[in-house]
């Protein structure tokens, strides 16, 4: 066994060994305090406890680049840092050069490793407004930080989901109904960030369905000034979900006025479309009427929507309707028929089924003596049916069969004849 002599002499040979160790540690690190290539793993406690305070000293002050080669030598040498020091720098040199250089790989990669300075660069761009951060979400912070990481910053959160909206990557409206969980009034800075150019009707539609929140007038008022463009589908559906008292603010008296018009119209269009025959017919009776009436603030809108909601009413109704028609809803119809009839032109609604109202309708004002009408609602159907296939004028043979037997033979004459003149058009164009 060693004695006590010899183990006191290890002892102080060791501690000198660990002694010139440390200084040589030391001035390593005091020469090479941002040469990642020499940094090596530090194995005395003397020259860590050096390369601490050493960096610590160093770091403040320190720009975001010689942050960054500062803290992967650090690691290099095994060396902890002191995470107030990277915080610190993380508020006041990372987090600005970030928002200069979202996408800088160098900044992107510190913050993935060192969890002070992404502290306190969150905690920088959390001072910042919303238009500027969605423009940093934008230039490519939505790599560097994820939705939850973010769910106790609304603000970034928020930019971050607008962001991902405006490449289409998101649902606009989702994104809008997350972030005002609470609010009873859609806020303006959100609605702007969201739909730098207005959002239409039919995104406006689906906000009131899916929720109970207040939008401001300045949102609900240019969709409902502007002309209704055929078929409308945005404005109906708008108006469906649509009361006064979602609407937060005050709108001109005449846009007041237009909406009151709308709201007529779509009410009585709703028994138009889904009512009994007799609750469609006292329906698009009061409809006209209001062209000089109650929808008189809003005649656009209505002769783009009855003209496509009578399209398939009884045809006695629809004679009689388009008799007492002014001449603007009467050439409306005449509009929507041909569109309809058009296989070019998507629709939901029955081709055949319009047809053969439109036909029979024709016959009844023929009939009737009414031989204007009767003439004008042909030129359409000659423009159009001679065209179809034969399976589809099939089916609306079909159709026109249901209004009786004479009809039915009627029709047959009718397509006889025009089935040869759409034939010699074939050959013609071919």
């Amino acid at each position: 066994a060693a004695s006590p002599a010899s183990r006191a002499g290890a002892a102080a040979e060791a501690a000198g060994a660990q002694g010139v160790l440390g200084d040589s540690e030391i001035l390593l690190v005091e020469g090479r305090l941002e040469d990642e290539e020499a940094a090596v793993p530090l194995r005395s406690r003397v020259g860590r406890e050096h390369a601490e305070q050493a960096y610590t000293r160093a770091l403040g002050g320190a720009d975001a680049a010689r942050t960054a080669r500062l803290a992967r030598t650090a690691t290099r040498y095994g060396v902890r840092l002191d995470p107030d020091a990277l915080y610190d720098r993380g508020r006041a040199a990372v987090g600005p050069a970030l928002l200069d250089e979202p996408a800088d790989p160098l900044l992107t990669a510190l913050l993935s490793e060192q969890d002070g300075i992404r502290a306190g660069t969150l905690d920088y761009l959390g001072t910042l407004t919303s238009d500027q951060a969605v423009d940093a979400f934008e230039r490519g912070l939505d790599r560097v930080f994820a939705a939850e990481e973010l769910r106790t910053r609304p603000v970034l959160r928020d930019a971050l989901l607008i962001a991902a909206a405006r490449r289409g990557e998101g649902d606009r409206i989702e994104i809008l109904l997350q972030s005002v969980t609470g609010t009873d009034v859609l806020p303006l800075p959100l609605l702007n960030a969201l739909w730098p150019d207005l959002w239409t009707a039919a995104e406006a539609a689906e906000t009131l369905r899916r929720s109970a929140v207040r939008i401001p007038s300045g949102w609900i008022e240019p969709l409902i000034v502007r002309p209704a463009a055929e078929p409308a589908d945005g404005l109906a559906a708008l108006l469906s979900a649509l009361t006064p008292r979602r609407i937060a603010g005050r709108m001109a008296a005449q846009s007041v006025q237009r909406l009151d018009a709308l709201l007529y119209v779509a009410a009585k269009e709703e028994f138009l479309r889904s009512g009994s025959e007799k609750e469609k017919k006292t329906a698009a009776g009061l409809l006209v009427k209001s062209y000089d009436g109650k929808a008189r603030d809003a005649r656009d809108y209505l002769v783009v929507r009855l003209s496509a909601a009578v399209l398939t009413l009884h045809p006695a109704d629809l004679c009689a309707l388009l008799v007492a028609m002014p001449e603007t809803l009467r050439g409306g119809y005449l509009h929507a028929l041909r569109r309809v009839l058009d296989p070019r032109v998507e629709t939901a609604q029955s081709r055949e089924r319009a047809a053969a109202v439109a036909f029979v309708t024709s016959e009844i004002a023929r009939q009737n003596k009414i031989a204007i009408l009767a003439e004008k609602i042909g030129k359409v159907l000659a423009g159009s049916l001679p065209l179809w296939s034969r399976r589809d004028l099939k089916k609306v043979a079909g159709r026109v069969k249901e209004y009786g037997p004479d009809q039915a033979r009627a029709f047959d004459r009718w397509r006889e004849k025009h089935e040869r003149r759409g034939l010699l058009s074939r050959l013609v164009r071919r």
